[in-house]
């Protein structure tokens, strides 16, 4: 019998760009790193893939709905972002 309890890192495949406060900030699938440079240069800014924990999200079977609020949920902090 399947339960209705979502796993804990359901919604969560992205970092939490509202509290990014470090210069690297994890996911459950995806870290984002900014690393600092000196002088005149602009700071690097990389996204990694976990790539184990992406199989296993793939694999999962709530994962269409765990995409699907990771995006809504990434895509409302990009507009309250915005508006600092």
């Amino acid at each position: 019998m399947k339960t209705n309890t979502k796993p804990e890192c359901y919604g969560h495949l992205f970092p939490d760009f509202l509290n990014f406060h470090a210069d690297s900030m994890a996911g459950h699938a995806f870290t984002c790193r900014i690393e600092t440079t000196h002088g005149f240069l602009a700071p690097r800014k990389t996204v990694e893939v976990n790539q184990e924990a992406w199989d296993v999200c793939c694999k999962c079977d709530r994962f269409d709905g765990c995409y699907k609020q990771s995006i809504a949920k990434l895509e409302l902090e990009k507009v309250l972002l915005a508006m600092n």
